[in-house]
């Protein structure tokens, strides 16, 4: 590894940079990226000598059979889950803890993502955890392109909501009034991305209410719009002044959701507006970056063919 600040180097390295030089560890580290590899070695060795199998397929599942009947360890980092029988349960149970200094965490209750509920019954495993924080993380952003039809004179509204760092609701349209400055077509384009917000916070409470889920609208919801000016009238309300006195109080609907709650208005640059992908041409590198901030990813022809081929079989059945 690189030799740390501080280390003292010897007389016979001074001459050279320091960069040239390295050590070597008697013994692993934890967080090096051998040290995985190393545990894994040490482990390993410790159980095959006390009779457990495995196999290259899978390397990280360890089985002993007995007369008595089995144990199973599988593997995954630093993190062990036992399966078998209960005396061998037990017995493998006991080989670790006088080798390595270890927890019992008792029955598995959450691995890799997935929990875990042990009753009578059987066992359900099942993810409400992760749809939980799913359903509580959708983001909006909301944009406008003002005269971006300078012939009619209209300007491009465009909005997108994503959920997990992926787009599931958006759209480009041409507005339909005459927008009369960039800050009047930003508070139309708001006030459109705002009508959508509702009714996806209303049929993500459906999915949870019918689910027995608990409630996760009661948070509001991030609308994110890169003009200072819109966001700043959106916030005061309706007031009818030289610049506002020409637009209808209703698209002033944004700020009553704010003010309930509803939504939270944020200001974010421009080159961090998704929605910028949908009111305006953008430079090639702008345009690639905002499209893989949606979530949308190309697919080699392989790919392709196999999700066609996975499509047609399913239709098959």
């Amino acid at each position: 590894m690189k030799v740390p600040e501080g280390l003292k180097l010897p007389d016979a390295a001074r001459n050279r940079p320091r960069a040239m030089s390295s050590i070597k560890l008697r013994r692993s580290l934890y967080g090096l990226k051998q040290s995985g590899q190393m545990w894994y070695n040490r482990l390993s060795k410790y159980l095959l000598k006390e009779g457990f199998t495995n196999d290259p397929i899978c390397p990280c599942v360890f089985i002993k059979k007995s007369e008595s009947g089995f144990a199973i360890v599988a593997v995954y980092v630093d993190d062990m889950n036992l399966i078998g029988t209960p005396e061998d349960l037990q017995k493998t149970a006991d080989y670790l803890k006088s080798e390595f200094e270890m927890k019992d965490l008792g029955k598995t209750k959450y691995c890799l993502g997935l929990q875990i509920e042990h009753s009578a019954d059987g066992t359900l495993v099942h993810q409400s955890n992760y749809t939980e924080k799913v359903l509580k993380r959708i983001v909006g952003y909301a944009d406008a392109g003002y005269l971006s039809d300078p012939h009619q004179g209209r300007s491009q509204t465009g909005y997108v909501f994503t959920c997990g760092g992926t787009a599931i609701s958006w759209r480009s349209t041409k507005q339909t009034l005459v927008a009369t400055s960039s800050n009047h077509s930003e508070i139309l384009a708001l006030h459109e991305a705002s009508r959508e917000c509702v009714w996806l916070r209303s049929m993500i409470r459906h999915i949870r209410s019918t689910c027995a889920l608990p409630s996760a609208t009661n948070t509001p919801t991030i609308l994110n719009e890169d003009n200072a000016a819109c966001i700043a009238q959106i916030a005061g309300g309706y007031i009818k002044g030289d610049r506002t006195k020409h637009i209808s109080p209703k698209f002033f609907y944004t700020h009553e959701l704010q003010k309930s709650q509803e939504i939270k208005v944020r200001q974010i640059r421009s080159s961090d507006n998704l929605a910028d992908l949908f009111t305006k041409s953008l430079p090639k590198c702008t345009f690639q970056k905002l499209v893989h901030d949606i979530g949308l990813r190309q697919l080699c022809k392989q790919s392709y063919r196999s999700m066609q081929n996975q499509g047609e079989h399913s239709r098959v059945l």
